[in-house]
């Protein structure tokens, strides 16, 4: 989902979503360990860490609405649409999946609330949320995968909207969710997928279309407004996440954390962020969002692989709690980076019929 250089706050948004969720599972990797130095409760309670998701959500429906602003009424984009998002999420999913299958395979021990069945790896690989795992989470073998499965269902509901005009298809679209989210409360008992699917969290993404439709109105913001309810949209989210705790606000989760969420998109989105661009934090920032994508995905196997190295050597004494987020939050970095530069991008330009720079 890359974006053109009138969006760079959207890139740079993109970039702070992933590391809150990254913070987030860094807490709670720590948290594993007894010793008291790696204590991480304070720090894992202090921000909402996994709102990222939800600005996530937001962004997605913001850059659908921006990227086929021109592609509505017309039933030719349909597939086109759904082509270019299947190579964009699929290949590097099925990797990182697949990679999750192999540890599975040899090192099931190491898997807390996840077992080997076929038809969960099954429905895992084709974005179906059909099973719920031994945590009681509806989540694919790759866990960050739930938040795909809302992703590929809102993507096919988009592609069908395009046949219609871009209003008609906003209300439809809306009008469509909101039906899902209403029927919510009575599929507790009914089909797994079904309960998934309806629930209000998708309504993020209907935010997310109303965001991109202002948007392309060319409505703006000066810095100064756009930072504060950036801000605002921070302080409404801490303070949900003192209210909710973990539970980030259940079936109202899209109210107390998807608006704020839409709030901090559109002070990102509306506003000029050259300036912070051209700094090095800026270029780094744009560069971690063109790789958000992967650094979502990428991340636990990253975590895992440093929690185990550090228990090993005895070195969380040494570096102390913060020291071990920072030196974890930077590897997931880096590697999110290289994946992206040597895999995800040629890989994603090869199956474009775009040769690899």
């Amino acid at each position: 989902m890359q974006l053109n250089d009138k969006n760079y706050g959207i890139q740079a948004t993109r970039a702070l979503a992933a590391l809150l969720v990254v913070i987030g599972h860094i807490l709670a990797e720590g948290s594993k360990n007894t010793d008291s130095q790696l204590s991480f409760n304070a720090f894992a309670n202090l921000f909402p860490w996994a709102a990222g998701v939800d600005i996530f959500f937001v962004i997605s429906g913001f850059i659908m609405m921006v990227i086929s602003a021109g592609h509505f009424s017309d039933k030719h984009q349909v597939w086109p649409f759904l082509h270019r998002r299947l190579i964009r999420i699929v290949p590097v999913y099925w990797f990182f999946t697949a990679l999750t299958l192999v540890l599975l395979l040899l090192l099931p021990n190491v898997f807390d609330s996840t077992k080997f069945e076929w038809g969960h790896t099954l429905s895992s690989f084709f974005f179906y949320p059909g099973y719920r795992n031994a945590a009681g989470f509806i989540q694919p073998i790759l866990g960050l995968g739930w938040t795909l499965n809302y992703e590929m269902l809102f993507y096919l509901l988009f592609a069908g909207s395009l046949i219609l005009p871009k209003r008609v298809a906003i209300v439809a679209l809306g009008a469509i969710l909101i039906a899902l989210a209403a029927l919510h409360p009575f599929t507790k008992a009914g089909p797994l997928a079904l309960s998934f699917w309806t629930n209000p969290i998708m309504l993020e993404f209907v935010l997310g279309l109303l965001a991109g439709w202002f948007y392309l109105k060319s409505a703006r913001l000066a810095r100064l407004p756009a930072f504060l309810l950036m801000f605002i949209a921070m302080m409404l989210m801490w303070v949900s996440g003192k209210v909710f705790g973990a539970g980030l606000g259940g079936d109202l989760r899209f109210v107390f954390f998807g608006v704020p969420a839409l709030l901090f998109v559109l002070g990102a989105a509306f506003a000029d962020w050259n300036f912070l661009r051209a700094s090095l934090v800026g270029k780094l920032l744009e560069r971690i969002g063109n790789a958000s994508y992967t650094l979502y995905l990428s991340h636990p196997f990253v975590l895992s692989t440093v929690f185990l190295f550090w228990q090993q050597f005895s070195m969380f004494g040494g570096v102390g709690r913060y020291g071990y987020v920072a030196i974890s939050a930077l590897l997931c970095i880096v590697f999110a980076l290289l994946f992206f530069q040597l895999a995800e991008r040629p890989m994603t330009q090869f199956l474009r019929g775009n040769k690899p720079r």
